[in-house]
């Protein structure tokens, strides 16, 4: 393994990252769009006729979940003998979230009000929540193509900052969406113009994304993936062709010749049969030399020369102008990441065979542990609701609005801190430390709202037993921590943790399963938390929230290995030659970690 693995070029890093931020802020947009499109009374609520209804509420607000687990289902599919989101690559993904963004927010900004007319009372309902269900899709797509795009562009020395920045630009998204939905809230069809505004930023999205460079891991994992398919075509024909001599003269089989399960066991195929002209372009945009190598906004905004600016950052490099030290680490690094493909391909190549190696079950114990438990602390759900909650400590409908932005500013400085200090303090310090705050905060809140419930009224649909004077100034304090706790934990380093331990074999498939997990639970608590709120009450709600948390301290202490200062490549090693994951733990959290790695490195 290089020393302090390899080097990319800083404005390029940079300028893939903001093309990719443009989808992550359309990610967060309708969380923070939504306390004032649904959630309001004179809003989408009085146009269609459904003031007051929870359950209606809850469904059209749980349709941005359902859609995102279907679009988890979709980038699963079986294609070419994997899963669709390897098939396709990450930046293709990303780019179909920018199509079903643009479609999904048009539809929802022109929903025809006369549907109620020709096809019942709730067909404006049914439209809107389809909208919503296709906009979901494209959260997914998004999201997960540039979750992993960004864990494997990035070098390591920059991924534990570009990783987190990634809920940065979705609560800017949220941020965004609660500041042009406060001046709306009372303007007649304020709902229709929320919902058109993603749409020239999708389009914008998408034509960026459309010049980004694939990751170059992925790259090679495609050039493999072809090369085990003309592999295996190779050895059939080989083998019928066996089988006839063998028919024909009557030979029994060769008691010395390997069995077609020892066969389907090993890669097809050996370096030289990979083709790496496409990772090796990548790599070089990645690490461009070129004087004229530099980034700004208004290169981003304005110039699209490509002979300079960012339009130059994107050029293939010409191999002849790159230096023999560029040539070498470039050529040390797909070997490295072509040794651990081949590590991941004995068990197979297709989704079931490749999940199913020690290296991908430990990560898939760590990624779907972080996420069933982000969803049971109560947070995703909440933040649907915070303009309802905060009513419930005593504020006006409109100082509830003010207060929810308030608090989504305050989930921005603390992801920002995060993604600034994770190389100080390490993943699971943060996770640590995140998740205790977030416990105490849900415990008070527990007992600050006890025998407070959820009232369901014709004009607001919140509850008015109202909680007043210090208690509800410490509630709202409450609110606030547990806010910071869950930034500071779970909402910027469970897919980081995730997205680093996993095998580059299976990190798309773990994604996209994980993100079922999550979004399914998302869905399920979105959708009945109103209802959980009534009965068995809020106090048992919180309650319920706080005791998983604590739960969650010591799944991180016993399980979460620290990622800090490793590459992917390094990571995949030691989860795949470990004995167990609390042995990757112990291997990845000892002071003398390195000297544990060149055994395992060696073993390669």
């Amino acid at each position: 393994m290089h020393a302090n693995g390899y080097a990319r070029n800083a404005s390029v890093e940079l300028y893939c990252f903001c093309v990719v931020a443009l989808g992550l802020i359309l990610y967060g947009y309708p969380v923070g769009v939504t306390n004032v499109m649904l959630t309001s009374p004179a809003q989408f609520q009085r146009d269609a006729g459904f003031e007051g209804d929870v359950e209606t509420l809850g469904m059209l607000v749980s349709a941005n979940s359902a859609g995102a687990l279907i679009g988890c289902a979709l980038t699963l599919v079986p294609t070419r003998g994997v899963a669709a989101a390897d098939a396709l690559g990450r930046v293709a993904l990303v780019k179909l979230g920018a199509g079903c963004y643009a479609a999904a927010s048009l539809a929802m900004a022109l929903t025809p009000m006369k549907l109620n007319e020709i096809f019942g009372s709730r067909a404006v309902i049914r439209w809107f929540a389809a909208c919503r269900l296709l906009y979901g899709i494209g959260m997914t797509l998004t999201y997960g193509g540039a979750a992993v795009y960004v864990a494997e562009l990035m070098s390591q020395q920059t991924r534990g900052y570009y990783l987190p920045m990634m809920s940065v630009m979705t609560m800017t998204g949220d941020l965004l969406g609660n500041f042009v939905g406060m001046p709306l809230e009372r303007a007649a069809g304020g709902w229709r113009v929320l919902a058109a505004l993603p749409v020239p930023v999708a389009l914008g999205f998408y034509a960026y994304a459309r010049k980004l460079p694939d990751s170059p891991r992925w790259e090679v994992l495609n050039a493999t993936n072809a090369a085990q398919r003309e592999g295996e075509a190779r050895r059939r024909a080989a083998a019928e062709k066996k089988r006839g001599k063998r028919g024909l003269f009557g030979r029994g089989r060769d008691s010395n010749a390997p069995s077609d399960s020892e066969s389907e066991n090993e890669p097809s195929w050996t370096a030289r049969d990979v083709d790496l002209t496409a990772a090796r372009r990548s790599l070089g945009i990645l690490r461009n030399e070129s004087a004229k190598a530099s980034f700004s906004v208004t290169d981003a905004c304005v110039r699209r020369s490509r002979s300079g600016g960012a339009g130059g950052l994107l050029a293939p490099p010409n191999p002849d102008a790159q230096s023999k030290q560029m040539k070498k680490e470039i050529e040390q690094e797909l070997a490295e990441i072509i040794d651990v493909v081949k590590t991941g391909s004995k068990n197979g190549r297709d989704c079931a065979s490749a999940v199913n190696t020690d290296a991908s079950k430990r990560a898939m114990t760590v990624a779907f542990g972080l996420s069933i438990m982000s969803m049971l602390s109560g947070v995703p759900a909440m933040s649907y609701f915070t303009k309802h909650i905060f009513e419930m400590t005593g504020h006006t409908p409109t100082a509830a609005s003010g207060m929810t932005t308030a608090l989504a500013l305050c989930k921005l400085i603390v992801t920002i801190f995060v993604a600034m200090s994770l190389e100080t303090f390490g993943r699971r310090r943060m996770l640590l430390i995140g998740i205790s705050i977030q416990g105490v905060a849900m415990t008070l809140l527990a007992f600050l709202f006890d025998g407070v419930t959820w009232i369901e009224d014709p004009r607001h649909a919140v509850s008015f037993q109202l909680l007043n004077g210090s208690i509800a100034q410490v509630a709202d304090v409450a609110i606030f921590v547990n806010a910071v706790g869950f930034h500071l934990s779970f909402w910027a380093l469970a897919w980081t943790v995730a997205n680093e331990l996993s095998p580059l074999r299976t990190r798309a498939t773990i994604m996209a399963i994980n993100s079922m997990f999550s979004w399914t639970l998302s869905t399920v608590t979105v959708r009945f938390l109103p209802v959980m709120m009534k009965s068995p009450g809020i106090s048992a709600t919180f309650g319920f929230c706080a005791v998983n948390l604590y739960a969650t301290i010591i799944f991180v202490y016993l399980y979460v290995p620290e990622t800090k200062g490793r590459t992917l490549e390094e990571l995949e090693i030691v989860m795949t030659k470990s004995s167990s994951l609390r042995d990757v733990v112990r291997r990845l959290n000892r002071p003398d970690e390195d000297d544990d790695l060149k055994p395992l490195a060696g073993a390669l």
